[in-house]
């Protein structure tokens, strides 16, 4: 992976480490973080839509199943654009809104789980759809190490939020 090579190099030489936008040695363990998370994630994505794709020839859930997922999926969606939005902009209340929205979808995967289980019939297409809210799931869980990430790197400078005393 490129980022790799890249951040491995800024860690060499704190002059190209600067020319791709590490403002510090400790960045690069965050970015790391970050670039796996967004990796793991598009693994993820990518685990969905082969199960999308497995699902359409089959005679589907319950209406009321789907718009649940559906649901769970825009949950997920929003989590990812406000944690990435905030590393992006150092937006901290924005970081803290994303986190407070995985612990959210933390509850609500394991109960749409159980819906999935109890209400499909058809074992092939309740395993599919499982697979699915996992993913999603563990889409979100990756968003909360984004956000706390950039929760980290926004509370290293004195702030409004955070200021630092001298020890005495």
């Amino acid at each position: 992976m490129l980022i790799v090579r890249q951040l491995l190099l800024a860690m060499r030489d704190r002059n190209a480490g600067s020319k791709i936008g590490i403002e510090s040695p400790l960045h690069i363990l965050g970015n790391r973080v970050v670039a796996k998370s967004l990796e793991e994630m598009a693994d993820s994505a990518e685990s969905i839509a082969n199960e999308v794709l497995t699902l359409k020839d089959q005679e589907m859930a319950t209406e009321t199943i789907l718009n649940d997922i559906a649901k769970f999926s825009a949950q997920v969606t929003k989590i990812f654009e406000h944690s990435f939005k905030a590393l992006l902009t150092g937006d901290i209340n924005l970081a803290n809104e994303a986190l407070e929205t995985v612990e959210a979808a933390e509850n609500d995967e394991p109960r749409l789980t159980q819906k999935v289980l109890t209400y499909v019939k058809d074992v092939s297409v309740a395993v599919s759809l499982r697979i699915i809210v996992w993913n999603l799931g563990q889409i979100a869980k990756y968003c909360r190490i984004i956000g706390e990430v950039t929760i980290n790197r926004i509370m290293e400078k004195p702030s409004e939020i955070c200021e630092y005393l001298p020890v005495q």
